[in-house]
């Protein structure tokens, strides 16, 4: 969906077409009749973050208290579905180590950890559903959001509306970069996982500017977050194993899983990296110069379609007459 931008319209309109795509998402997977419960938050978390992303782009061009009182909305909405999120990392990493490390361990201890995530998403997902719950708010919250795109007001028709949105998100993720190289600590690697998505989500959305090259180059964005993803979800698990809600391990079975988690995030890492750095390879003038480029070379081609199209027009009525 985040492709459908037509970059010869009208941008305000394009840009708020676009965002009521998005709700229009939310909207369909709110319903507690929508099917699958988990795959219906992962969706609406998925969305509000490329609704986040495109805010990012557009920043500077609606002011800052715009984007501060809709950024801070969105990222609302989201933070009442990270526990969700946070016993789906849970539930994934589990059953990752139970399949790579069950003989390491005795059989039960991952079985054990695996019963006890199900059990509190169980709790969790009932709590959605309550009628006090996520699911019976979201609809007043919805209104509330349309009204807030309605209000959306882009001064420039170009590619200048969003130029200082892509260089601060791509600014972004070299300075994280550059952070994870020299310290791959877990707020580092996630930092620059941030970072990328946001990048990963605007290319999606520019993609109709030059197709061929924002193919490659969000397929390139799309499998190193992935992989940032699992280097995130294992520090995660991490944490939630050395406190007091995972129960039933002992000393020793909580150190040697440390040992397996270490492992797995610097593996990933180590694989994630230098295609980052290919990714990321520009300066940031020399990223905001090569598409706003593209860009003006659309435009321009267009513009001379219609300019064309316009003189075989003339031509044809001169020819009736």
């Amino acid at each position: 969906m985040g492709s459908l931008f037509d970059i010869k319209g009208d941008l305000q309109a394009e840009i708020q077409c676009l965002l009521s795509k998005y709700l229009s998402v939310i909207e369909q997977n709110s319903s507690v009749n929508s099917g699958n419960i988990e795959e219906s938050v992962h969706n609406i978390r998925k969305t509000i973050k490329k609704i986040r992303a495109v805010f990012k782009l557009i920043r500077d061009e609606i002011g800052y208290s715009t984007y501060l009182r809709e950024n801070d909305f969105y990222r609302d909405i989201g933070r009442q579905l990270s526990e969700c999120r946070n016993l789906d990392v849970y539930l994934s990493v589990a059953m990752h180590l139970d399949q790579k490390f069950t003989l390491e361990l005795n059989y039960s201890c991952f079985r054990h950890l695996i019963l006890q995530i199900r059990n509190q998403k169980a709790t969790y997902i009932n709590q959605l559903l309550r009628p006090e719950g996520f699911f019976s708010e979201i609809t007043q919250k919805m209104v509330i959001a349309k009204s807030g795109i309605e209000k959306i007001k882009i001064r420039e028709n170009s590619f200048d509306a969003l130029l200082n949105g892509l260089r601060n998100s791509y600014k972004k993720s070299r300075k994280a970069l550059d952070g994870c190289l020299n310290d791959p600590i877990k707020q580092n690697a996630h930092r620059l996982r941030k970072t990328l998505k946001n990048i990963w989500y605007q290319v999606r959305i520019l993609n109709p500017v030059y197709p061929p090259v924002f193919d490659a180059y969000e397929k390139s964005l799309k499998s190193t977050t992935e992989i940032l993803g699992e280097v995130n979800d294992f520090a995660e698990f991490k944490t939630w194993l050395n406190n007091s809600s995972a129960r039933g391990l002992n000393r020793s079975n909580r150190a040697i899983i440390n040992t397996m988690l270490d492992d797995l995030q610097n593996e990933r890492l180590s694989a994630a990296l230098p295609e980052i750095q290919m990714a990321l390879i520009e300066t940031t003038s020399q990223f905001i110069k090569r598409i706003g480029g593209y860009w003006n070379v659309i435009l321009n081609n267009h513009r001379n379609i219609m300019f064309a199209e316009a003189e075989k027009v003339k031509t044809l009525n001169k020819l009736n007459v």
